[in-house]
């Protein structure tokens, strides 16, 4: 019976296709997520930018110019049209108003700005999707890094003494002046470990001094 049994080769395929599409799979959805966000946020910019800086008799000419357009698909030009500009009413014919000089030059200044800010908003929204991408980076490298699962770690007695004063679970007992045991610590297993003179005997006259202080007892075996 072998202790380190090999996987088959068929087995390795597939646990690498595995692996293959599940991490592919994750890239597509949160990049997907990432770039979709982002065009909503481009087009709502884009309109909130050109709502805020275009005047309004570019905003209402571009707006009769299409309605003139859409009704000619269903009407024919002699069809009476009212159009309000400034206050007043205009009468006319739909051919006269899809011939308007005004209106037609409304539209095209609407189109240029929009095309203008629509420029700026993807600028705008590039920036956020590498800033966005960058920070979700980061916080994947922290994690990898940093966060701890379980197992033993090695520390040197003042960094175990900071993190847990940070994590609020520093025992009152300490040794030489340095607190590098959790909270109840005492009622649970501890080991001293060393060689011959390392100071497991003195460390233990302490702890047992500390037990004594505090009207506790131990139990040594």
């Amino acid at each position: 019976m072998t202790l380190n049994p090999k996987r088959t080769k068929g087995s390795n395929y597939t646990r690498g296709g595995q692996i293959l599409f599940h991490n592919l799979r994750m890239f597509l959805q949160i990049n997907a997520a990432l770039i979709r966000w982002t065009c909503f946020g481009v087009l709502i910019l884009t309109a909130l930018l050109c709502y805020l800086f275009l005047d309004k008799d570019t905003l209402m000419g571009a707006y009769y110019y299409w309605i003139n357009q859409t009704v000619s698909v269903f009407r024919p030009e002699s069809h009476v049209m009212q159009t309000e500009w400034q206050g007043t009413v205009y009468t006319s014919t739909l051919g006269s108003q899809l011939q308007n000089p005004i209106l037609i030059a409304a539209n095209s200044r609407f189109w240029l700005w929009t095309q203008i800010y629509l420029l700026i908003s993807c600028v705008i929204g590039i920036v956020f999707l590498s800033v966005a991408m960058w920070y979700f980076k980061k916080k994947g490298d922290e994690q990898t890094e940093e966060h701890f699962i379980r197992g033993m770690q090695k520390a040197t007695p003042k960094e175990l003494a900071k993190q847990l004063k940070k994590d609020k679970r520093q025992s009152d007992f300490k040794l030489d002046g340095i607190g590098i045991f959790k909270e109840r610590f005492e009622v649970q297993h501890l080991l001293l470990d060393g060689t011959t003179g390392a100071g497991k005997s003195v460390a233990l006259r302490k702890f047992l001094t500390w037990i004594r202080e505090r009207g506790d007892k131990a139990i040594i075996y």
